[in-house]
C-alpha cells in the first residue's frame, strides 16, 4: 500500500458506535483515494468541509477528512489548511509516509 492505501484502511476500520463515518479526502490525492474507498466525499472549499461537519454533526457520525500534499495545499489552499490546522475543530488521529514528504497522509478527526 501506498500511504493513501493505509490512510483508506485506516478509516475503513475506524471504531464507530451505531454509525459508519463520514469520510472525505481532502484536496489532491482525492481522486486515487475514491479507488481505495469509493463512498468519499471530495471537498475542497472552506463550505464545503463546514457544510461536512454540519452534515456529520446532524446525523450523529464521525467526519474522517484525509489530507496530503501539505506543502502544496498550503500554498494554493491557505484558508483550507489553516481551517483543517484548527485544533479546536480538527485533530490528527493517524499518519501514513508515501515515498516523499508530500506524500504523506494525514487523518484528521473533526471535533
Amino acid at each position: 500500500y501506498s500511504g493513501i492505501g493505509n490512510a483508506a484502511e485506516f478509516v475503513s476500520n475506524w471504531p464507530s458506535k451505531d454509525k459508519s463515518p463520514l469520510v472525505a479526502c481532502f484536496g489532491l490525492g482525492r481522486e486515487v483515494f475514491t479507488c481505495y474507498y469509493p463512498k468519499a466525499d471530495d471537498p475542497v472549499t472552506v463550505a464545503e468541509l463546514d457544510a461536512l461537519r454540519t452534515r456529520a454533526q446532524s446525523e450523529g457520525r464521525d467526519l474522517l477528512i484525509v489530507q496530503g500534499h501539505t506543502g502544496f495545499h498550503t500554498d494554493m489552499l491557505p484558508a483550507e489548511m489553516k481551517l483543517l490546522r484548527d485544533p479546536a475543530k480538527f485533530e490528527e488521529v493517524a499518519s501514513f509516509p508515501g515515498i516523499d514528504s508530500e506524500l504523506l497522509y494525514r487523518v484528521l478527526h473533526a471535533k
